[in-house]
This record gives structure tokens, C-alpha cells and sequence, in this order.
């Protein structure tokens, strides 16, 4: 009975990448002791079961260690899009004990990329794994500042632009980043934010010291507020407005303010924000926070 079903046509003898994906150890282990499947073994898209079982969401390790004890194990496996190993995946996955169970066979490396450029570090970041964060923030011998390929950002411009407030509050008081630093396209963090409609982050840098508030972009030469016009979310633009701090009538390289940007963008409820004045703003600031807009803890 057990060797029909090893054996079955139904799974068109992808029973081990199926089991390893879908976090079945029993049948993983049953796969494996048969000697009957190719171990590395990969889908249409490139994922050999170490990586699926990296890859996959249930936080079980032993199908991990069952797999790296096989001699035959191909550990370095990349899949065919991302040209990410298990370890990549694991931090985009946010199992810390998959990811500690890879690195302990010393066979990966820390600062290991993708086909982006993405390690795990700045994977983890970009995906809210705030565990894997945390341990790749002590752990020995991890680039801190590493960018990637494309947009040159560091995991801390990585954090704005995901805008989960945890996580970048996490790299902030860790203190090992410039606040100031820019990507390719010259935003910082904080312009990031503000043009990613990201207003836990926005609301983060403004009471932060040290943060340049009107940096301008490479590209386009807009400020924060000129940036913040232009998206649907008009949660930052009420937040820089309330602060009091900008100054509405600078242009951008396209000789557009930051009303222009808005009427040009039709959003409404910035430009509704625009005709009220500071008393009516601070008003609906204080109702806003106190009824809609969500603390910003860790």
C-alpha cells in the first residue's frame, strides 16, 4: 500500500517537492528513506525541496535538517528567478530556526545575494521578519550597510520604503545607520517614506533628530511635502502640513508646488486639508490621532 502511493502517477513523482513545500514531515522522511526521488529534484520555477522547505511558511526545521543530512543534498541551490539559496529564502520566509539551522552547517554565506542583490538582511527587512532582523543585527560578520543592485538602498532605506514601523524603529535604535543616506535616485529615508504614502514612517522621522527635512530628490527635485502631495494616501501630507515646517510654494524640477502637485494628482482630500487653517488642522490632527491613526510602538 505504502509503495502504490510512493509510487503513484497522481504526483507525477513530485511527491517530495510537494511534501517539503506543504510542511509534511512524515512524508518527507518517508520519501527520503525510500531512496526513490531525486533530492534535488526542481519545479517550474526552479525550487528544489531544501528550498520549498525553506521557502514554505510552516516553521518546521526538522524537514530542513532531514534534508541536509541526505549526502546527496545540493545545498547550494539557486531557483531559476531570483537565484536565491535556502538561506535567502529563509529570511524572506522570517523562520529564525530555519534560518540558524542553514547557517550552522557553514556552508552559506551571511552576506550571501540574490539575483537583485538582495541579502538576507535586507530580504528580512523588506519582509517584516523583525526576529530574523534582530539576530542578523548582533550576529557576527553581517554588511550592515550592503545595497542592492538596482536602487542602492541600505536596509534602512529598505525599512521606510515597507513602512512597518517595528522593524524601522528597530534599525533606528540600533544607531548604526546614517538617517541622511541616499539611493540611487537621491531619497533618503525620509522622502522614501513620504512618496511610499508610509505615515508611521514619516511621523517616526519628524520627531527624530538629525533628519534632514528638506533634502530633495535627484531625479524630480522635490522636497517630502512635494512628494507626500502626489500620493493617493494623504495621511503624510496632513502630517508634514501639521508640522508647520514646509514651506508650500517650493517647486520641483517641473516647476510644480506641492498644491499644484496635488491638483494635478486629483487628490481631493489634500487639497481640502489646504484651505483649512493651522487652528482647524490642529483640530483634526488631534481627533485623527486619537481615532485613526495607530501608535507607533515596538
Amino acid at each position: 500500500m505504502l509503495e502504490v502511493e510512493i509510487n503513484s502517477d497522481k504526483t507525477d513523482g513530485k511527491l517530495l517537492l510537494i511534501a517539503a513545500a506543504s510542511g509534511k514531515r512524515s512524508t518527507v522522511k518517508l520519501c527520503l528513506n525510500s531512496r526513490k526521488f531525486d533530492i534535488n529534484a526542481r519545479d517550474h520555477f526552479g525550487l528544489s525541496p531544501l528550498l520549498l522547505a525553506a521557502q514554505s511558511l510552516y516553521d518546521d526545521s526538522d524537514i530542513l535538517q532531514l534534508l541536509l543530512d541526505m549526502d546527496t543534498v545540493e545545498i547550494g541551490a539557486r531557483d531559476y528567478e531570483h537565484k536565491r539559496t535556502a538561506l535567502l529564502w529563509a529570511a524572506d520566509a522570517g523562520s529564525v530556526k530555519k534560518f540558524t539551522t542553514l547557517l550552522q552547517t557553514g556552508k552559506f554565506d551571511i552576506n550571501e545575494r540574490d539575483v537583485n542583490g538582495m541579502t538576507p538582511f535586507i530580504l528580512a527587512v523588506q519582509q517584516y521578519r523583525s526576529d530574523i532582523v534582530e539576530f542578523l543585527l548582533n550576529a557576527e560578520g553581517v554588511d550592515l550597510y550592503t545595497r542592492d543592485h538596482k536602487h542602492k538602498r541600505t536596509a534602512l532605506m529598505w525599512a521606510a520604503y515597507a513602512g512597518q514601523a517595528k522593524v524601522f524603529l528597530t534599525l533606528l535604535r540600533a544607531g548604526k545607520f546614517d538617517i541622511n543616506e541616499t539611493d540611487a535616485h537621491g531619497l533618503t529615508p525620509f522622502l522614501i517614506a513620504a512618496k511610499k504614502g508610509k505615515a508611521d514612517i514619516v511621523r517616526i522621522l519628524l520627531d527624530t533628530d538629525g533628519v534632514d527635512l528638506y533634502r530633495r530628490d535627484s531625479k524630480y527635485g522635490r522636497t517630502a511635502m512635494m512628494w507626500a502631495a502626489s500620493v493617493m494616501n494623504p495621511a503624510p501630507f496632513f502630517l508634514l502640513l501639521h508640522s508647520g515646517k514646509f514651506d508650500l510654494k517650493e517647486k520641483g524640477l517641473d516647476g510644480l508646488d506641492s498644491t499644484e502637485i496635488a491638483i494635478k494628482r486629483k487628490n481631493s482630500v489634500h487639497v481640502s486639508l489646504l484651505k483649512m487653517d493651522q487652528d482647524q488642522i490642529n483640530n483634526w490632527y488631534t481627533i485623527t490621532c486619537n481615532n485613526i491613526m495607530r501608535p507607533v510602538t515596538d
